[in-house]
């Protein structure tokens, strides 16, 4: 139970996140070819830190880049509010900045997911169960970003989420599970 509800709430923390990038980014006075370009860096920030953390979960605790990554994801994904003009000083909420923030919170949703969901299967979990709540969070975050409509608010709901998710990983017992070399 306790890896869903890691599943549900760092999905719906990375959809409510997402959902008005382009909104803020336009508000920034970003170019439809900045826009592109935040969406290709948190893209490939995934990617890179997908392949990288996935392989080393694989080598060593699995928890260890559980409990990293969903404490490191809280702290990049809250880092996004200074992005927000109506929030912060002026000279921080830029395209740029934004890009850089939505980079480092790319980097970070990448180190954990491997390790959870190899934490499940090791565990004898429902995968199919498991990966329903993923939908269900990104349902709920896109829903609740909708009806908080701040930019701030939706980053914070992020943090808070994945913040709430660290510390039921910090409960979660541990699984025997062969190393690669």
């Amino acid at each position: 139970m306790k890896p869903n509800a890691i599943q549900l709430l760092s999905n719906l923390a990375f959809s409510a996140s997402l959902l008005f990038i382009p909104n803020l980014a336009q508000d920034l006075g970003a170019s439809d070819i900045q826009i592109g370009i935040i969406w290709a860096v948190y893209g490939l920030s995934v990617f890179a830190s997908s392949y990288l953390f996935g392989r080393a979960s694989d080598v060593y605790d699995r928890k260890l880049f559980l409990r990293f990554g969903l404490g490191f994801s809280a702290l990049t994904f809250f880092l996004q509010v200074l992005a927000d003009p109506s929030f912060v000083l002026p000279f921080w909420a830029n395209p740029w900045f934004l890009a850089v923030a939505r980079g480092l919170a790319g980097f970070s949703v990448g180190i954990f997911p491997a390790a959870l969901t190899a934490y499940v299967y090791e565990s004898g979990g429902p995968l199919g169960s498991f990966s329903s709540f993923g939908a269900l969070g990104l349902t709920i975050g896109t829903f609740a970003a909708g009806l908080l409509a701040m930019y701030w608010g939706s980053f914070v709901l992020s943090s808070a989420c994945l913040f709430l998710a660290f510390l039921i990983s910090l409960t979660m017992p541990t699984v025997s599970s062969p190393h690669l070399h």
